[in-house]
């Protein structure tokens, strides 16, 4: 799982400030969890499906900004 948690990690690190700051925003308003759950679980594999959301927020935002250009 660390090897898991150590990719996820490495991902969130290369994403710009605002990209990231507005997928957490969003993160907290659509999730279930809180992101102080959230990012204390992400060893835990019943996490799996808020990681995969996180990063379908990021794609989102990502979109977002080359259609807004």
């Amino acid at each position: 799982m660390t090897k898991q948690v150590d990719e996820f990690e490495e991902y969130c690190s290369k994403l710009d400030d605002e990209t990231f700051n507005n997928a957490c925003l969003i993160f907290g308003i659509i999730s279930d969890i809180s992101l102080e759950d959230f990012s204390s679980n992400l060893y835990n594999s019943k996490y799996k499906k808020y990681k995969q959301e996180f990063k379908h927020i990021v794609d989102f935002l990502n979109d977002r900004n080359i259609t807004k250009n």
